[in-house]
């Protein structure tokens, strides 16, 4: 057998060989642009997504405020609104719930925070002027002022400490009572000792939510 022949054999067996390697090239490259794509595909679903939800939110905020706030505040792009829960009463940023039934103080301190609120707390003249209007047709409620005892100091539930600039005191007979002490507010602007024990309606308070 020539030479030449013998080499030409020697290619074509060598052939398969590298069709694979280009083969495995090949497919390689086409699993990597495959997963490259999908890469990019999900990234340009997501952003989509992203700004489909963002203008959504924008239409969903317009429309609340369109329904729900005054016009002052509905046509104007930079003011915002704020909103109560249903059978709630606003006041400037916050919102009100005077309850309808009585209970003692801890029973009224648990109804406020099982709503994601706590019992009134007053700390300006403003306010108290709103809540002595709210409640001119009822006798006496719950607010969020207690003291450890007759000794201690008075304290909101927020741990703020009572101003009696806003409103006075008067201590009740209760007020040399052993344990824990609450109290009540009355008609009169003040508030009256009275043992956590005893029954009252009561107020609940929360922050006002701004649209």
């Amino acid at each position: 057998m020539e030479l030449n022949q013998v080499s030409r054999i020697l290619d074509n067996r060598q052939c398969p060989c590298w069709h694979r390697v280009v083969l495995t090239i090949g497919c390689v490259g086409n699993i990597v642009l495959v997963a490259a794509l999908t890469v990019l595909s999900v990234m340009v679903f997501q952003v989509c997504s992203s700004n489909a939800t963002s203008s959504n939110n924008t239409q969903l905020v317009s429309h609340l405020r369109q329904s729900l706030c005054e016009p002052q505040y509905s046509n104007s792009a930079g003011a915002s609104c704020n909103l109560c829960p249903l059978q709630w009463l606003l006041h400037l940023r916050k919102c009100y719930w005077v309850s309808k039934i009585t209970g003692n103080w801890s029973k009224s301190h648990e109804y406020c925070s099982l709503r994601k609120s706590h019992l009134l707390v007053i700390h300006n003249s403003a306010e108290m002027g709103f809540i002595m209007n709210i409640t001119k047709s009822k006798t006496q409620v719950w607010i969020g002022l207690h003291a450890a005892s007759s000794m201690a100091k008075w304290s909101w539930v927020d741990g703020s400490f009572y101003d009696d600039s806003l409103f006075r005191m008067n201590r009740h007979d209760t007020y040399h009572a052993e344990g824990d002490l609450c109290a009540i507010l009355t008609r009169q602007n003040q508030a009256v000792t009275v043992a956590c024990s005893e029954e009252y309606k009561w107020i609940c308070q929360k922050e006002a939510v701004p649209i």
